[in-house]
């Protein structure tokens, strides 16, 4: 069974940090917590592990031993839900009817405010247990369907509906969309990433799941070892020993759809579903990625423009990044950063021609598509499949010269 991570930033470690941690611990076996009691350790600790659940003071330094001030834990929790948006958290402080400016943050992020003089470290260890029991699951798909890819998002808004109508049976079908959908776009990002650092890795003619799956368990740790994943890591579930949980929860999830979704009754469905969700969180924690580090592409008018859910806005900030001179309309950027240093300024990384948009007639609207295999044939053609993520299909396309050396890995 997966566990929930539970940040407590804090700054009054015997006071009031440890004895949340405890009483956290008593309630909910299945949550790991980590304490930080200053804005920069907190800061760190967000980029090296994917976190779930953060609980805010809002009186902290800035870093330790400094002087405490509200201004540290507000620009600690704007910074958090700006580039962490599919993170929950609460505000647990005395201060929110001194500082406006807490309760406004608050609102702004639909946190809960839970005042320390009304709510002992009992209560708030009771609020996280039960947030992350029965409202998590909510609170991610609703996000996710605003700041995930496009086909993530289409099945997260799905999964929110099943969640929320107890349809279990709904629930799992729309499940397996979300995973395979990740699959292949994890795939695609490794095949991307790969090429950036001049490893050489070729499509083969196998597009099975249990294919694609095998040869991530070998490109990711290549990719390791050029020290070119940091900052995807944390959502890989990178272990000490060099495994990737997320590459097992992958492998489990197509072990459990072969085995046990098929031919199943409607009374079956809520076994599945349990079973599928012990690896719901490394699923939809490598999912996460894309929202904080989201795919962009350019439009006509030379803007960088977020590819997500529903338009979801990229921020201002990072605007000003010039076109490459290879671009052209099918190009997709992956945001990166080189090392797990937060203040390090994002680039980009094309994962063309593996990830590409494509215009969709019936959709009207252009769709994300990734290349799954090519087939020779006896005449010794060879013949290119992608497939449309946002149906599943897979379809025949005709690369460029310069595309099919690259997916052939001659460039």
């Amino acid at each position: 069974m997966d566990k929930f991570h539970v940040l407590i930033v804090e700054d009054e470690k015997t006071g009031w940090a440890e004895p949340m941690n405890i009483q956290l611990q008593k309630l909910h076996s299945e949550i790991n917590c980590q304490i930080a009691g200053d804005m920069q350790t907190a800061t760190k600790n967000l980029t090296q592990k994917r976190f779930h659940f953060v609980s805010f003071d809002q009186h902290l330094p800035g870093l330790e031993g400094d002087s405490i001030s509200t201004k540290f834990g507000v620009e600690l929790m704007n910074k958090v839900n700006s580039l962490n948006p599919l993170i929950s958290g609460c505000i647990y402080s005395a201060y929110g009817r001194k500082d406006p400016d807490i309760l406004i943050s608050a609102g702004k992020y639909q946190l809960d405010y839970l005042d320390k003089a009304e709510t002992s470290a009992k209560q708030w260890a009771h609020y996280v247990s039960d947030y992350l029991q029965n409202k998590y699951w909510l609170s991610y798909f609703s996000a996710g369907t605003q700041v995930l890819p496009p086909p993530l998002a289409e099945a997260a808004g799905f999964l929110k509906q099943a969640e929320q109508n107890k349809q279990p049976g709904d629930w799992v079908n729309y499940y397996l969309d979300f995973w395979e959908a990740t699959l292949r776009l994890t795939w695609a990002q490794a095949l991307g990433l790969a090429r950036h650092q001049k490893i050489s890795e070729t499509l083969s003619d196998n597009w099975q799941n249990d294919h694609i799956i095998k040869k991530l368990k070998d490109l990711i740790p290549k990719l390791a070892r050029q020290d070119g994943i940091r900052c995807w890591n944390p959502y890989l579930g990178a272990q000490q020993n060099q495994g990737w949980q997320a590459l097992t929860c992958l492998d489990e999830l197509r072990r459990l759809r072969n085995e046990k979704v098929h031919g199943k009754t409607r009374g079956q469905w809520s076994d599945t579903k349990a079973a599928l969700q012990q690896h719901a969180l490394t699923l939809t924690d490598l999912a996460a990625f894309w929202a904080d580090f989201p795919l962009i592409h350019f439009n006509e008018a030379r803007q960088a423009e977020r590819i997500s859910g529903n338009g979801y806005p990229f921020p201002q900030a990072d605007l000003d990044w010039e076109i490459p001179q290879d671009h052209t309309s099918e190009h997709i950027y992956i945001t990166w950063r080189d090392t797990c240093n937060p203040e390090d300024k994002l680039r980009l990384i094309s994962l063309w021609p593996y990830l590409k948009l494509r215009w969709d007639n019936k959709l009207n609207r252009s769709v994300l598509c990734v290349v799954s295999h090519a087939r020779r044939t006896r005449q010794g053609t060879i013949i290119w499949y992608e497939v449309n993520l946002q149906n599943g299909q897979q379809q025949t396309f005709q690369p460029s010269i310069k595309e099919a050396r690259i997916l052939a890995g001659k460039s």
